[in-house]
């Protein structure tokens, strides 16, 4: 089985949970999903030969870390790991809007002190950068079919790389779990409510988020994938780029 595969198969559990919460007009939080889905990961990681490792963080290493979890992949043949440092948060039912802005009360003292860290996103990047981690945003979606009124998002229909992706794929259950790069969050949350503004923009249409499936992140997305180690695939994948909307 591959790590594909494995995340994958996770994803159709996840669509199952989020399915029977909205039916029920129950609400189901982050941390909740974040255990089932990472109690799901490391039941199946069992039966790789690939090395992973799975750290999910309590109220303390959150803040600590900016991450929900923390995922450890290894290659043995080639001794390379790579590590990341997930922050995941669950979209509004049926429409896939996210609030994204979280600040901390009590900001986070940094080096001498005299710089303190007030947001999640700059918490996140900064501490996965001390220890060559990539950080990533995910998001817990749930979409009825056919996926956003049958229409396929830009970004996943014109791609940089060439390749569209696939049709078939874009069902609701194959979205559940997404994830984006760090980077693309930061750029969201830096834009402003309104043209004379003074406020920044907190929650982002599914559109804009531009996520990917989380298994997709093990698949080859480029037209010249000549990745030949798991770990420079995934770094390569995490740090995908899109299109914009003309």
């Amino acid at each position: 089985m591959s790590l594909f595969r494995l995340t994958r198969d996770v994803t159709p559990h996840l669509y199952r949970h989020l399915w029977r919460a909205n039916a029920a007009g129950a609400s189901v939080g982050e941390e909740t999903l974040t255990d089932l889905f990472a109690i799901d990961l490391k039941l199946r990681s069992k039966k790789l030969g690939v090395d992973t490792r799975i750290i999910q963080c309590n109220t303390n290493l959150e803040k600590q870390s900016g991450a929900d979890f923390l995922w450890y992949i290894g290659s043995e043949k080639y001794r390379e790991w790579i590590v990341f440092f997930v922050q995941a948060k669950k979209s509004k039912f049926l429409t896939g809007k996210c609030k994204l802005a979280h600040n901390y009360r009590n900001p986070i003292p940094v080096g001498s002190r005299r710089t303190k860290i007030v947001r999640q996103i700059d918490n996140l990047v900064f501490k996965a950068e001390i220890i060559k981690a990539t950080p990533l945003y995910c998001f817990y979606n749930f979409f009825e079919a056919p996926f956003l009124g049958g229409s396929i998002p830009y970004y996943l229909w014109k791609r940089k790389s060439g390749l569209r992706f696939p049709i078939y794929l874009i069902r609701p259950e194959e979205f559940s779990f997404t994830y984006v790069k760090a980077e693309h969050v930061s750029r969201l949350l830096s834009k402003k409510r309104g043209k004379n503004a003074s406020q920044n923009r907190q929650t982002f249409k599914f559109e804009e988020l531009k996520s990917f499936p989380f298994y997709s992140l093990f698949a080859n997305l480029h037209t010249k994938d000549t990745s030949k180690t798991i770990t420079k695939r995934l770094y390569s994948n995490s740090m995908l780029t899109y299109y914009k909307k003309l």
